[in-house]
Parts: structure tokens; sequence; C-alpha cells
């Protein structure tokens, strides 16, 4: 039997946060099985999707809950605890 506790909204936002840059350090590549092929005879006018659009679209959540997250982890500790999303400072 696996028990798991729910992340901590802060917990929660540094993992997103590091997903996104993980996605970005991919350079924008899904973890799909083949490449996506250009629409465009000429090969032209297709761009890789980007490290915060990836992120929600592989973990299923808007891209605002992303860019939310991203600002939450960028927080300073200090801020963290004043507004109540760390208790171990």
């Amino acid at each position: 039997m696996i028990v798991r506790a729910e992340l901590c909204e802060l917990d929660r936002a540094a993992q997103t946060a590091e997903w996104v840059t993980l996605a970005e350090r991919r350079g924008g590549q899904s973890a799909q099985l083949a490449p996506i092929e250009s629409k465009r005879e000429d090969g032209r006018g297709h761009r890789p999707e980007g490290g915060q659009r990836l992120a929600a679209r592989e973990l299923g959540v808007p891209r605002r809950t992303i860019e939310r997250s991203i600002k939450i982890a960028g927080i300073v500790p200090v801020a963290q605890r004043a507004a109540g999303l760390r208790a171990d400072l």
C-alpha cells in the first residue's frame, strides 16, 4: 500500500518550476516517439514548443498555473514565511 501526502503549495511550485527548467533544457522537444513534422511543404513555419507551454501540456495544467508556480518558487524564503508558505525558517 502506498501512502502519499499531498505536496504543500511551495513544494508543488518548486517541482513545477523544475519541470519547466528541464523542458527548456530539452530544447522544447517533448518526449514523443516521432518528431513533429512541419505542415508546410518548404519545411518552414514550425517553431519548437517553449518550456512553459511544453510543461503545461505534459502536466495537464493551464499555462497560467505554470506561470504562477514559477513566481511562487522564486519568492525569497523570508517572504515565503511571511506569506505562510514556509514554516521551517
